[in-house]
Formats: C-alpha cells, structure tokens, sequence
C-alpha cells in the first residue's frame, strides 16, 4: 500500500508540472541537518538561551532516537525496495542510510514541532509551526524519498521527545543540581546507540 501511495503521488507529480515539487524540494531544506542547526543557533544566541538549550537538547535526543530507530528497523528505501519509484530532481542526493523513520521530518519536529508544543507561544505561531513539521514531512513523501510511515512515525516520535525534553527541562529547572546527572545520562545514551549501531550494521544499507 505505501508504494502504491509513492507512485501515486508520482504520477500526480510527473502529470502536474515542476512548481509543487519544486516548493516541496524548498521546504524539505528545512529539515537538513545544516538548517536545523543553523536555526537552534540563532534562536540560542539572539532570541532565548532558555529555547534554544530546550531545542538542543531535544534534537539530541531526536537524534538518538532516529538512529535507534533506523538500525532496528533496517527499511530500505522507496527506489531500492520498488524500481518504479524515482525521486524528483536530485533530492536522492540527501536520503542517505536507511528509510524509517525520516530524519528529516524527526528534525522538523525538533525545531517547528518542538515550538508548536510550546504553551508560551502566541497561538497562531505555534499553528505555522505545526504546519511547516506537515509540509516538510509531506515533501519527503512527494518528492520519492520516504514511505509514509517513514513520515508518521519521524512526526510522532520527534514530537514526542520534544514533549518529554520539556517535561525533563521543568524537572531539572526544580532541582539543578541534577544537571550533569541529566548530562551524564545523555552522553551514556548516545554511546549506547553507537555501540548498538556498530552491532546491527550487518543487516546492510
């Protein structure tokens, strides 16, 4: 069902001419690792130190997750598991390792889902930035590069983490001396997650 969808979408794509696929090929920038860390900077060092630190250490976690997640999963790619799939443009350029779930859309999630779970920001800014993670998310589905659970599952799990980062961020704010346990458990984690990674790549791209 979720290759019937891409070459749907595909035709849809080749029938309707260059201009959707070519915004969609702009706002799946939004989600490259570049951009995303290009925004948590700026946020951090000229708008809130105290939003930009949420944002950091959301996207690490998300980070931890997506790579969990993708040596688990092992999913190929659209193209690799169905020839008949092929991306627009040179967008097969930035899909790299496995499918499932997508990092893109996990790093939307970070920085635009993570806002949009903000109870401190205006109402109509926490709707854009819920619907730039859809667009963005919606963009690797349109352009060829990810299945859609690749889509659902990056959104829902990257929101989620941003969730839990909040609830983490409150809970150190009351009892800061718990900050480099916090530290310590993240960096413990991550070598976690690698070791697991070296382990499992036997499973291949």
């Amino acid at each position: 069902m979720d290759i019937g969808i891409l070459l749907a979408l595909q035709d849809f794509r080749n029938g309707s001419g260059a201009f959707l696929a070519d915004f969609l090929s702009k706002m799946t920038y939004l989600g490259e690792l570049n951009t995303v860390i290009v925004i948590m900077a700026i946020i951090y060092w000229s708008v809130s130190k105290e939003f930009g630190t949420y944002l950091l250490m959301g996207w690490s976690g998300n980070r931890i997750a997506n790579g969990a997640l993708k040596v688990t999963a092992c999913a190929y790619r659209p193209w690799v598991r169905d020839a008949r799939i092929v991306p627009y443009g040179n967008s097969i350029t930035t899909a790299t390792g496995y499918s499932f779930p997508s990092g893109h859309t996990m790093n939307a999630a970070t920085v635009f889902g993570g806002g949009s779970v903000r109870k401190d920001l205006p109402g109509l800014l926490r709707i854009v930035l819920g619907l730039t993670v859809m667009l963005v998310a919606f963009s690797r589905i349109y352009l060829g590069v990810h299945c859609p659970q690749d889509i659902l599952v990056g959104a829902a799990a990257g929101i989620f983490v941003m969730w839990l980062t909040a609830k983490l961020m409150q809970w150190v704010a009351a009892r800061p001396e718990k900050d480099l346990l916090i530290l310590c458990v993240g960096i413990g984690l991550a070598i976690a997650v690698a070791i697991y990674r070296g382990q499992t790549l036997s499973c291949g791209l």
